[in-house]
């Protein structure tokens, strides 16, 4: 569903009514101001993910969210509650802790 008139003409001309890139379609849907928080969300998550990949050495989590980045280009999907994303992040959690624990017993 079309959310302005442009939107709706500009379809209309070209044949589709959905933006094929990902992060266009959501600076189009939530505006400048939405995508920035949706945007820092995921550079933080990244940011945190590479910090423990480098600690723990289990790159694995943030290659997974690399690699959704990576597909947003082309697909219009935001929602990060894929099975293999959330097993990823969970791992993460998992290593990361016994990373600390680990470290803690020494």
């Amino acid at each position: 569903m079309p959310l302005t008139n442009q939107i709706e003409a500009a379809s209309r001309a070209v044949g589709s009514s959905q933006i094929h890139v990902g992060y266009l379609s959501h600076l189009v849907s939530y505006g400048i101001i939405g995508s920035f928080l949706l945007f820092s969300f995921w550079f933080l998550l990244a940011k945190d993910l590479y910090r423990k990949a480098k600690l723990t050495k289990y790159y694995g989590p943030f290659f997974a969210f690399i690699i959704f980045l990576f597909t947003n280009l082309t697909l219009v999907d935001f929602n990060l509650f894929y099975p293999g994303i959330f097993i990823a992040f969970v791992f993460s959690e998992y290593y990361y802790k016994s990373n600390l624990k680990f470290s803690i017993n020494k």
